[in-house]
């Protein structure tokens, strides 16, 4: 008996091998300085999600009753309005760093997202607890607030037009 399929599998394995090493040879995400840079923007974009969480849920503690006055119709219509600007900055400002593609942007904008609705599910649900400055009538409009402000990011990503060209 042969073991004629194995060595064909040899053969091909080093044929697909040999092509792929002189036609590709700077695509080894360990080595290639730019897919080094390429894989960070995950987890740049998770760290700038909880960032912004972290200081959005502690300003929110120590002054949110002098800023989210959701009894004035105007007030609370402008700090609806704030976010787009705002979001949209900080989200192509993060797809521009890395210019990034679609995918990759909208990749990006779910991982930026992340860390406020996983974290706010739990400020919404004590919110008492964690917001005793803010009254507990305000917890659904905070909730509505926030559920908009990730949308605005999702909606951003999925804008991306696409990516400046890399060299």
């Amino acid at each position: 008996m042969t073991n004629f399929g194995g060595q064909l599998c040899i053969w091909v394995s080093n044929e697909v091998s040999a092509e792929h090493q002189a036609t590709n040879v700077t695509d080894n995400p360990i080595t290639d300085p730019e897919m080094k840079w390429k894989m960070n923007y995950k987890r740049f974009s998770l760290l700038i999600g909880f960032t912004i969480w972290l200081l959005a849920t502690v300003a929110f503690r120590v002054a949110g009753q002098y800023f989210f006055l959701t009894e004035n119709p105007v007030v609370l219509t402008g700090l609806y309005l704030i976010l787009i600007p705002v979001l949209g900055f900080v989200a192509n400002w993060v797809f521009n760093k890395y210019g990034m593609t679609r995918a990759e942007a909208v990749q990006a904008a779910v991982m930026m997202v992340l860390p406020g609705m996983i974290f706010d599910a739990f400020c919404i649900k004590f919110f008492a607890w964690v917001f005793p400055n803010l009254p507990e009538s305000q917890g659904a409009t905070f909730g509505s607030w926030l559920m908009w402000a990730y949308a605005l990011v999702l909606i951003f990503g999925l804008m991306r037009k696409g990516s400046r060209v890399r060299s």
